[in-house]
């Protein structure tokens, strides 16, 4: 999708915003859970992202429907 689009509707980034690494010590996906803003549902750690205007986590379902790109964090993290 990324090709064919070239890149319009799939960014890749480098980091999600969240301090807490994605893997455990043993290269395992992290099963902290923390909850979603949005939807309060409850979330483990590696279907999350750091939300960009609310200061908390949003999973990665309301981040795809999220149609005013509220939620969305910039493609490249701010410089320090």
């Amino acid at each position: 999708m990324a090709i064919t689009t070239k890149g319009k509707y799939y960014l890749r980034r480098t980091d999600d915003g969240i301090d807490e690494p994605l893997l455990d010590p043993e290269g395992n996906p992290s099963a902290t859970t923390y909850d979603c803003h949005v939807c309060h549902q409850p979330y483990e750690r590696p279907d999350l992202a750091a939300c960009e205007t609310h200061d908390a986590q949003v999973c990665s379902l309301c981040l795809s429907t999220d149609k005013v790109g509220d939620h969305v964090l910039p493609a490249h993290p701010a410089a320090a």
